[in-house]
């Protein structure tokens, strides 16, 4: 069952960063439940505060 999340990490840190953190975070939660997941960071997705590089619209608002 696909599932999106977002999450919030340093300028410093690029997507294989976060990408990193996720695995091992969610793999911790969900092997206590026997259930595999794989993560994949759309590079695309990641924004930095006041670079201007993403206006967000209502909907992701809503979201958050």
């Amino acid at each position: 069952m696909p599932a999106q999340w977002g999450v919030c990490a340093p300028s410093s840190c690029n997507a294989d960063g976060v990408k990193q953190i996720a695995d091992f975070n969610i793999g911790l939660l969900f092997s206590a439940l026997n259930i595999d997941v794989s993560t994949k960071v759309a590079e695309a997705s990641c924004y930095y505060e006041d670079d201007g590089s993403k206006d967000l619209n209502g909907g992701a608002w809503a979201f958050m």
